[in-house]
């Protein structure tokens, strides 16, 4: 079963990936525009004209968006706590605007929340690009897990994967190159 999950989120992640990239070109301004004759193209790229209006959009909501309050309803104290031992503690004000611009750029974010060595609350961003969450298609709203999959490069081209499932992480590591079958993966310690 979890070999399969694993699969089958690498596929999603994959169809997903093309979409990502998408949304990266438009705001970096790599997808070609439309003009409504050769004439007025011809005209403004000798002009030197070339805007992005994909990356205006995107900035505005980006900087519009506010957490209005982080909070623990009806209790001031683990309001104070959460406050400090994880807003602050992960410097969330200075993380925030990033992690808002990236998901108004991409559609997607994900960000962990886990304790770390110390029993802290660590609050860590995910890419979509690195990470793909799997819903149930009975509950469209319920994830029923996560994939995360990185190269980890060098001369062997290995890639490395896990699975969080609500109740436990696998991890995977393929063993040479290839990636799309179940073979060619082996859990990893």
């Amino acid at each position: 079963m979890s070999i399969d999950d694993l699969l089958s989120g690498l596929e999603l992640k994959l169809e997903r990936q093309g979409l990502y990239q998408e949304a990266e070109d438009y705001y970096t301004n790599k997808v070609a525009e439309k003009f409504a004759s050769h004439r007025l193209m011809n005209r403004l790229n000798r002009a030197g004209f070339r805007i992005n209006l994909a990356k205006i959009p995107v900035k505005l909501v980006a900087d519009r968006l506010e957490i209005a309050a982080v909070t623990v309803p009806d209790d001031e104290k683990l309001t104070a706590l959460l406050q400090e031992e994880v807003w602050n503690k992960n410097e969330l004000l200075l993380e925030m605007p990033q992690i808002t611009l990236n998901t108004c750029k991409l559609g997607d974010s994900y960000c962990f929340v886990w304790p770390d060595e110390d029993g802290s609350v660590e609050i860590t961003y995910n890419s979509p690009n690195c990470l793909t969450a799997v819903y149930d298609p009975e509950h469209p709203r319920r994830m029923m897990y996560a994939v995360k999959a990185w190269s980890l490069g060098g001369r062997e081209g290995r890639t490395r994967a896990e699975i969080y499932y609500p109740e436990k992480i696998e991890r995977w590591i393929t063993k040479a190159k290839a990636t799309g079958k179940a073979e060619n993966w082996e859990p990893y310690e």
